[in-house]
């Protein structure tokens, strides 16, 4: 290369990239202009560069697989961070927009709805509470800055947007959840079962009916010896999680079965018909695979034809604000401008793979001989070009910061009285928390909804929805709104979510509690009805902290007492080894303590009200099951040493089990003579904390254990629960959810264990082999020792109870 080559190369090399990205779009409209309509479906890694525009704004080279990963708005090298950020700013808000899906909502093909449901529970688990050292220390130096002296609007305006963006929840898991919660809940993407097509295409798209002809697509030879999806994306990558491979190769099957089959009706129809699915990713994966395959009915590669990169649509409206005297520099203009930089003789030479031009020039900065052969035809028309193009880029984005300009806010400022104070930081984090706690309300309810919509999709991949664990019970004796609202939460598994319901209850949340306790207590209800022990535990621990900061005065019933309890029923269903454990123990005696001061404080103010009841046997209770999930964690070694007295401590707990069982029994017999309406929650709580040690204790007396005492318990309990066994059947009806999976479980393997020699026992474990083996993996066990617990229950049925 010659003259002005070694600055010219980067560019037309950008360029190309550009103009290969945006090439299929143009060939989109083309079609459109000709009646075809579209359908736009998005992977995964697009929603989350919606949820984090700034974070995937920049190329980055060596980041997957030792290769080069495309900015969403890295255009040119030289392009500024500044630059970059407002593009994919603006990228990310036009296809947040919805403005693609104008004949049918842009969307969540399966399995890619499991991706984004698991992404924003993984935002949600990441506590927006804790602050970091990093934060503390950019915090300081804020308030240093701060405390200098007054400072100007101007001087305000011009701290850096990251620190804002860091403070006010511009970036990171909060501002994440928020954005791609919005998404989902405006309408704009939605999954595939809750979305309506015309009739004429609906029997095509929706996912019923084809699993056969899917599968030969995704793993097997489909024709002519030609591969799956999965094995093309293997060839491309050897550094890909098989489950996360196995999705992509079941999104991109469906892409292409769904085309084949539009491609036959609109010869049916004779193109009255005409309508295409466009598949948009970042994977540069598979973007290869889907360009080096080639079938007889697409005109292109599959990738030129069904699939584009988000930076496809840089020209759409309001991505680039292009506003020039030069009537070439036109939104519409764009990609001609790109196009013309390659081929600057207006003849279609180019012959250069997205692929190719990545690897060869971004990656190891060799010169692919097609992007050559471009530099001599440029040069050969027009000289040294590359400070032209420079300046006709910086038209087309001139107004493209004002457009998409980083998030601003206005930040506190303390008085010279404050100023002078030890508690400087203290009092910005302090004011700075009330925003943060702003958005938080906002965010917790856009993610509800969100998740609410995935689990549609998720009903239909699991139709028979068992839920493991029921919900302890929450008592609210002074919120009869919230209360209400809540146990009815509670009960809300995977298969019932009434959106009008919860509406309604957060309106009544709102009403009994402005503090937003019973907000948040009630959604880690809602998430633990939904199994997600980790953002349930989450949720219960922010209402603690919001009780913690309350004076009595303000409380009104927010004492933290429930918050308590349900924090360590849910930590102890996370736990994932003994340790996480540890701070059980504290929050049932700080519940314990709450309920104890609350019986002194109403005994000494009126000794004609009876005294406070909300059924505190459940501390107790809960006391009782932390024991047991030491004695499980430590019976199978998960993270722990086995301990040499399991018999004995077994012996114990289930005696402690057993007296408190006969002490329910007296107070259910007695709360029963109690017609009034107050006493119906405390009666239906006792009465489904009996059932919950009794289910325990039938659990325990199944294991291997040399205590006949345990063993009888068991059988006693066992022989309770036959009689009313229709109540436990294993043929479980969706909508009866107050029998949680575990316990009818538990309760036929005890019945199996009584049978144990009869015809009838041996066609009931038959029939617990064929269910546990029909359940999707994992729905039975909750903690790491259940499988292992399980098998030992299950070997055990070749065994009759011990006799005493």
């Amino acid at each position: 290369m010659t003259g002005s080559a070694p600055l010219l190369a980067p560019r037309l090399a950008d360029a190309a990239l550009q103009w290969l990205l945006m090439r299929p779009r143009s060939d989109d409209l083309e079609a459109e202009a000709k009646g075809r309509r579209h359908i736009y479906a998005i992977d995964s890694n697009v929603v989350a560069f919606v949820g984090s525009p700034a974070q995937y704004a920049h190329s980055q080279r060596g980041s997957i697989d030792g290769r080069y990963l495309v900015g969403f708005g890295h255009v040119f090298e030289e392009d500024s961070r500044e630059l970059s950020t407002s593009i994919a700013r603006g990228l990310a808000g036009f296809l947040a927009s919805g403005a693609l899906g104008k004949h049918a909502p842009i969307l969540l093909v399966p399995p890619m709805h499991l991706e984004v449901e698991g992404m924003i529970h993984a935002l949600n688990g990441k506590d927006p509470v804790k602050r970091d050292g990093e934060f503390i220390a950019r915090l300081a130096d804020l308030v240093a800055r701060l405390s200098d002296g007054e400072l100007s609007a101007q001087e305000v305006e011009n701290l850096t947007p990251e620190l804002q963006a860091l403070i006010f929840e511009d970036m990171g898991p909060a501002a994440e959840a928020r954005r791609i919660a919005r998404f989902l809940t405006t309408g704009a993407l939605q999954p595939l079962e809750t979305s309506r097509f015309p009739s004429a295409i609906s029997d095509i798209i929706k996912p019923l009916g084809f699993a056969a002809q899917l599968a030969r697509f995704t793993y097997s030879e489909k024709r002519d010896g030609e591969n799956g999806w999965a094995q093309r994306l293997e060839q491309q990558s050897v550094i890909w999680r098989d489950d996360l491979l196995a999705n992509d190769a079941e999104v991109l099957s469906r892409i292409e079965v769904w085309n084949e089959a539009l491609a036959d009706l609109e010869i049916v129809t004779s193109g009255r018909e005409n309508w295409r699915v466009i598949y948009i990713t970042s994977d540069h994966r598979i973007l290869d695979a889907a360009s080096g395959y080639k079938c007889d009915w697409f005109e292109h590669s599959f990738g030129r034809s069904f699939i584009r990169h988000p930076r496809a649509y840089l020209a759409e409206d309001g991505v680039l604000d292009v506003n020039s005297t030069d009537s070439r520099i036109t939104a519409r203009g764009l990609a001609e401008w790109f196009r013309l930089l390659i081929e600057p003789g207006g003849d279609d030479h180019t012959q250069i793979e997205l692929a190719t031009l990545r690897d060869e020039w971004f990656v190891g900065r060799t010169v692919p001989l097609a992007l050559e052969s471009m530099l001599k035809r440029f040069e050969a028309v027009t000289g040294d070009p590359a400070p032209k193009i420079e300046e006709e880029w910086s038209d087309f984005t001139r107004q493209t910061v004002t457009l998409n300009p980083p998030v601003k806010f206005d930040l506190p400022t303390l008085t010279a009285e404050e100023r002078r104070g030890a508690s400087a930081l203290e009092i910005v984090r302090s004011r700075l928390q009330e925003k943060l706690e702003e958005r938080r309300l906002e965010s917790l309810s856009q993610y509800m909804e969100a998740v609410v919509q995935l689990s549609f999709e998720a009903e239909y991949r699991l139709p028979q929805a068992n839920r493991a664990r029921n919900v302890v019970p929450i008592f609210f004796e002074k919120w009869e709104q919230a209360e209400e609202f809540i146990r009815e939460v509670r009960n809300w598994g995977t298969d019932k979510f009434d959106k009008k319901e919860y509406d309604e209850g957060l309106v009544r949340l709102a009403e009994d509690d402005p503090s937003g306790y019973a907000f948040y207590l009630g959604h880690a209800a809602l998430f633990a009805g939904r199994g997600r022990w980790r953002n349930a535990s989450i949720m219960a621990r922010r209402a603690r902290e919001i009780s913690e900061r309350l004076s009595d005065e303000e409380s009104k019933g927010a004492n933290g007492r429930e918050a308590c309890y349900l924090e360590a029923f849910c930590v102890r269903h996370s736990a994932k080894k003994l340790s996480h454990l540890a701070e059980c123990s504290a929050l049932i005696g700080k519940a314990e303590g709450i309920f104890a001061r609350e019986r002194k404080k109403s005994g000494e103010f009126d000794i004609d009200t009876p005294p406070l009841d909300v059924a505190a046997e459940r501390f107790e209770a809960e006391g009782l099951a932390l024991r047991l999930t030491h004695f499980f964690f430590h019976r199978y070694a998960i993270a722990c040493l086995k301990e040499p007295s399991e018999e004995q401590e077994a012996s114990d707990i289930a005696d402690k089990y057993w007296n408190m069982k006969l002490r329910l029994a007296e107070r259910i017999e007695s709360s029963g003579k109690n017609s009034s309406p107050n006493n119906r929650p405390v009666k239906n709580t006792l009465i489904e904390l009996e059932r919950r040690i009794e289910t325990n204790l039938v659990a325990l007396g199944l294991l291997d254990l040399q205590n006949s005492k345990i063993q009888q318990y068991a059988k006693l309990l066992t022989q309770k629960f036959a009689q009313k066994h229709s109540m436990y059947s294993l043929k479980f009806k969706p909508g009866k959810t107050d029998i949680s999976l575990f316990t009818r479980v538990i309760v036929n393997y005890g019945l199996a264990r009584s049978l144990h020699g009869t015809s009838d026992g041996h066609n009931l474990r038959r029939e617990l082999a064929k269910f546990r083996a029909t359940l999707p993996e994992n729905t039975l066990f909750v903690f790491p020792y259940d499988k292992q617990r399980f098998d030992e229950i299950e070997h055990m049925c070749d065994r009759p109870w011990l006799s005493i």
